[in-house]
């Protein structure tokens, strides 16, 4: 479950990280997985919410508890539209890859998109190999893809919340400094071209605001992880 209010600061340092890392597994799961499933019935997707919401975008937050609670045909109408923006590649399928956008295009009300597979690519899959991790052929997605890359943040949260335990200042020092730079280079500026690529498909207000919610988790997170660079 997400901390309430993972940036409180009367968390201290080890369940801090925790929290963080559970805000981005969170995040990353709404790219990944359908909204509601058998492990994540309609009600416990609201609570979840309401958590991040009070520790990222409260108003946001409770946007989206309310259309959950209030929406007819609500898990009917979420799996159609998590099958057509994430997962069936053909008309509002939205590729949320950063090799696809981070070279794309919106000109003349038409997009020029980048290809697969490209520069952002083999960072992130340099930057999950140096930490020790790597997607499995079977997991069937793109390494840059934005779930995937969620998931690693969430990781390396894990793994700073594992060290501030064990009394390793050092190590904690290094991964604030690797999430720092993934933020940095990962989480920039074709997230608004995402953003503007599903404000033209999307049917439903929930993705939308689940790219609403990811922006300003990024930027807060920028602000209390270390400078790049630096």
């Amino acid at each position: 479950m997400v901390d309430p209010d993972p940036r409180s600061p009367a968390l201290e340092p080890a369940r801090l990280a925790a929290a963080r890392g559970d805000v981005y597994a969170f995040l990353g799961e709404q790219w990944l997985l359908p909204p509601i499933r058998d492990d994540q019935p309609l009600e416990a997707l609201a609570a979840r919410w309401g958590a991040v919401g009070l520790g990222v975008d409260e108003a946001r937050g409770e946007r989206i508890v309310r259309f959950l609670e209030e929406t007819d045909s609500v898990i009917e109408a979420l799996e159609a539209e998590y099958q057509a923006l994430l997962r069936v590649p053909t008309g509002r399928y939205l590729t949320p890859v950063q090799s696809v956008y981070e070279a794309a295009a919106f000109e003349d009300d038409s997009w020029t998109f980048g290809r697969l597979r490209t520069k952002p690519w083999t960072e992130v899959t340099a930057a999950y190999a140096h930490a020790g991790y790597a997607v499995s052929p079977g997991d069937q997605v793109e390494a840059d893809h934005i779930g995937c890359m969620l998931e690693f943040m969430a990781a390396l949260c894990r793994e700073e919340s594992q060290a501030w335990a064990d009394g390793h200042p050092e190590r904690v020092n290094e991964l604030r400094t690797a999430q720092a730079s993934f933020l940095d280079r990962h989480f920039d500026g074709w997230l608004s071209k995402l953003r503007l690529r599903l404000d033209q498909t999307h049917e439903l207000p929930y993705y939308p605001d689940v790219m609403g919610m990811l922006e300003t988790y990024v930027k807060v997170e920028a602000k209390h992880l270390p400078r790049h660079g630096t």
